[in-house]
């Protein structure tokens, strides 16, 4: 959780996280990339835990280090922009991203607020980060 005075720059920071991650839209804002980019690079490093390890193996990937590196990057292409993600250097589909963006964060905004109250949430965010060993004694495991 981040918290500051108006103008501090936490909806840009968000903004970004969420571009990175393939958010709302596939294409970059006007409070990110400029009008006249012709391309864009956003760039995160994560500390990995057993979830993330599971998730590394699960989809034949490799862990060079101790960080496992998120990039996405956007070429302009006519008018509009061309986007690829790539987790440690390797590229990746959409649907490995997807499935990866709630094992590294929780986006929650104040009208989402909520959410955090929620009994199932909460369990489902203990369950995540306890990681797969435990999944079988998960009470909503699957």
């Amino acid at each position: 959780m981040f918290t500051g005075e108006t103008g501090a720059g936490k909806s840009l920071l968000i903004d970004a996280i969420d571009a990175l991650f393939s958010g709302s839209t596939s294409q970059p804002n006007s409070r990110i990339v400029r009008s006249t980019a012709t391309e864009a690079h956003i760039e995160a490093s994560f500390s990995v835990n057993n979830a993330i390890l599971s998730w590394i193996n699960e989809h034949d990937l490799e862990l060079d280090d101790d960080d496992l590196i998120v990039t996405r990057e956007w070429r302009k292409r006519q008018d509009r922009f061309v986007s690829r993600s790539r987790v440690n250097g390797l590229i990746i589909n959409r649907d490995q991203l997807s499935s990866l963006r709630p094992l590294l964060i929780d986006l929650t905004s104040q009208d989402q607020s909520a959410i955090l109250g929620s009994l199932s949430q909460q369990l489902s965010w203990l369950d995540r980060f306890a990681g797969p060993e435990l999944k079988p004694f998960a009470l909503n495991a699957k």
